[in-house]
């Protein structure tokens, strides 16, 4: 029992770090805000309600592929039964208790449905690791700098000159350059605890870091410019 609740409460932390991912990927694929909204809350209690978050708590390691098949199978069984009627209140739960049982196989979705729910994931990911980064700084008296410095951040806008950050923060040329390259170790590392949540293993964060780098790499992320992270991802 305790294993158990234990296990379930790990899941519910899980849930919260994706809630976002899954109701922006609803909303793209033409779901109202709304009814994204009360689908992702329908989606995480039913999950956590099923027999199908003992295979989550297993398969840590990929959660994040586990949560896209089981949506997609919740979407499919969704469209089977018509999205304009009223769903019932256990088909959800059935369905993922049926998933559960017979399992899935990650990759049974096409690239394009994976690409937006990683570029949703990859922007919680970001925005949670700023977020963390942000109140250091903020605690620390530092701002203000941060402000002009989270340009040269992954996924940031588009960075200012060198020079321009030195005149602006009142600083050596050397002295910004060191500042950036000690920020963006400083948001790597916020990055990866956030990783390190959704994974039961220390190598998979490492994977994940790499699939991350890769989402923001690609074409179409909502972004003009993605400076590396670092160089071993």
């Amino acid at each position: 029992m305790n294993g158990d609740a234990a296990g379930r409460e790990a899941l519910g932390k899980l849930c919260q770090a994706y809630w976002r991912p899954v109701a922006d990927f609803l909303r793209q694929q033409g779901w109202k805000q709304a009814d994204a909204e009360d689908m992702t809350q329908e989606f995480f209690s039913s999950l956590l309600a099923s027999k199908g978050w003992h295979r989550a708590d297993r398969a840590r390691g990929k959660f994040r592929n586990f949560l896209l098949g089981a949506l997609m199978r919740v979407l499919h069984k969704d469209r089977e039964h018509n999205h304009a009627q009223k769903r019932g209140g256990g088909q959800m739960l059935a369905s993922l208790d049926a998933m559960a049982e017979e399992g899935f196989e990650p990759g049974d979705w096409d690239v394009a449905t994976t690409k937006i729910f990683d570029q949703a994931w990859a922007e919680q990911v970001m925005d949670a690791a700023l977020e963390s980064l942000a109140t250091e700084w903020e605690e620390d008296g530092r701002g203000a700098a941060l402000q002009v410095l989270l340009a040269f951040l992954p996924a940031g806008s588009q960075p200012i000159p060198y020079e321009q950050a030195a005149e602006q923060l009142g600083m050596s040329l050397g002295a910004v350059k060191s500042q950036i390259l000690r920020l963006r170790q400083q948001f790597r590392e916020r990055l990866e605890l956030q990783i390190a949540r959704t994974v039961s293993a220390p190598h998979e964060v490492a994977e994940e870091m790499r699939h991350l780098y890769e989402v923001l790499a690609s074409p179409g992320f909502p972004s003009e410019t993605s400076p590396p992270i670092s160089a071993e991802y």
